[in-house]
């Protein structure tokens, strides 16, 4: 082939760059990516405000004569119901399933429970009474207490789908998805029963599922902020959905 005439090439290569520099301007004109949206980590926060509420409310079942009615009130509000719910909506804004939707569903369940107890405050005799017969209770009626007995053995039934999707997560969250829902079963066949032995043996369950629930929450914090392992947590070898959320943010 004969070549080109230089005239011809030298217009060829100034064609060229003129659709290299409109290239470069198209590019400029191009709006932005926005910037992807990263939420911090928000499970320690779901799991303190379930444990915390699940401590102070099983140390007044296995205490039945102990006072604190109003500050497991006010906790299962605040805490159990409000910070929960929250901390869950940033956790599916993560992306992170199982702990979105726990924290969601129970924070449905410490409200519910405020609304019963604030409606009718001698209902089944939760926080008041040696049992669900005591006289001093008469709201605590044969059809109250099956109510109730109901109430806690669907939430045992929630909280055990929980515990067998929690064989992707650690140990510990196995531990305390298991002792809570021994616990509301338990609460519900005290209502059945009227059994006062029954209640305090829930209540042992649940001081311990909180605290396996204080030492998950602190174990992800700490491991978290310090970038390594301080406390172990037993996570499975099929990495769970909390770890590969956490090193992608890590990325």
């Amino acid at each position: 082939m004969s070549e080109l005439p230089p005239s011809k090439q030298n217009d060829i290569n100034e064609i060229a760059g003129a659709i290299e520099k409109l290239g470069e301007k198209l590019d400029k004109l191009q709006p932005e990516k926005p910037p992807i949206k990263k939420y911090a980590n928000t499970t320690a926060i779901g799991i303190f405000g379930a444990a915390f509420t699940t401590l102070m409310f099983n140390i007044r079942n296995v205490t039945p004569y102990a006072d604190l009615s109003l500050a497991v009130m006010a906790i299962a509000f605040c805490l159990g119901g409000v910070v929960q719910f929250t901390a869950g909506i940033f956790e599916l804004k993560r992306g992170n399933t199982f702990y979105g939707t726990r924290f969601v569903v129970m924070s449905g369940f410490w409200l519910s429970l405020v609304f019963l107890l604030g409606a009718f405050p001698g209902l089944g005799g939760i926080f008041g009474g040696d049992n669900v017969h005591s006289e001093l209770y008469p709201d605590a009626t044969i059809v109250n207490r099956v109510s109730m007995g109901a109430y806690f053995m669907i939430w045992s039934v929630i909280v055990a789908i929980f515990f067998v999707c929690a064989f992707k997560q650690s140990r510990v969250t196995r531990l305390a998805m298991g002792s809570v829902s021994i616990l509301l079963f338990f609460l519900s066949l005290h209502f059945f029963t009227g059994i006062m032995a029954i209640r305090v043996v829930g209540g042992v369950f649940g001081v311990a599922g909180a605290l396996f629930g204080l030492y998950a929450a602190a174990g992800i914090l700490l491991n978290h902020e310090f970038g390594r392992k301080i406390l172990p947590l037993g996570y499975n070898p099929l990495k769970s959905e909390t770890d590969k959320k956490t090193n992608e943010e890590k990325k």
